[in-house]
């Protein structure tokens, strides 16, 4: 809304001679980005104050029906609802992972040293990958890993167990457009089939309550 009628008046009433300024998007991913909160904290903030005055006695309107009284509440009501959950939307929490994984079973060769051997991946990104096999080597040595639509790929194994391991590939540089190529091409679908709506809903109230 305040976009839309500045845009209106700035066409109206100086149509040429302003800068152009682009929507915000991206943004820092390693820290708390809070943006456009003001705006609907000061609407639900008013929409609270009108529903306390019209609540106290002494100012309560007393010519209003009681029907439009209760009518005036339900919609400040929802109102309230509509902001608060505006206010949640300007609050972006902090990613921890720099890139979009997508999970997958595609096999893939990993290579440590004399040691030759095939897996299936858990899940990949431009950055790395999670195999499925128990920890190969320590942590922090380089393993070579051949990926389908890619090739030989280096890469520093960062964390493992005796059921997966997870690999920071090294050379991105070298990697990154065919990895690109190979995850955003469409082979890999990101689509939910089922929705768990206990757990999207508790979802739902854990984001808010962080």
């Amino acid at each position: 809304m305040f976009e839309a009628m500045r845009a209106t008046l700035v066409g109206l009433f100086k149509p040429d001679g302003h800068p152009f300024k682009v929507t915000a998007k991206g943004g820092r991913r390693d820290q708390l980005v809070i943006a456009m909160i003001r705006r609907f904290g000061l609407l639900a903030s008013l929409t609270l104050i009108g529903m306390l005055y019209a609540s106290l006695a002494d100012f309560a309107p007393s010519h209003v029906r009681f029907d439009a009284r209760a009518m005036n509440l339900g919609w400040s009501v929802y109102n309230v609802i509509v902001l608060l959950m505006a206010i949640s939307v300007c609050v972006e929490l902090p990613r921890y992972r720099r890139e979009e994984r997508f999970a997958t079973s595609e096999p893939v060769r990993v290579r440590t040293g004399d040691r030759i051997f095939t897996a299936p991946l858990a899940d990949v990104s431009v950055s790395g990958a999670r195999i499925q096999a128990p920890l190969p080597g320590p942590i922090g040595s380089i393993a070579t890993v051949t990926l389908q639509h890619v090739g030989d790929t280096e890469a520093r194994i960062i964390d493992g167990s005796s059921e997966m391991f997870v690999v920071e590939f090294v050379a991105v540089d070298k990697t990154r457009d065919a990895l690109i190529r190979k995850l955003f091409s469409g082979r890999y679908g990101q689509r939910s089939t089922v929705v768990d709506w206990s757990g999207l809903i508790g979802a739902l109230f854990a984001r808010i309550l962080r």
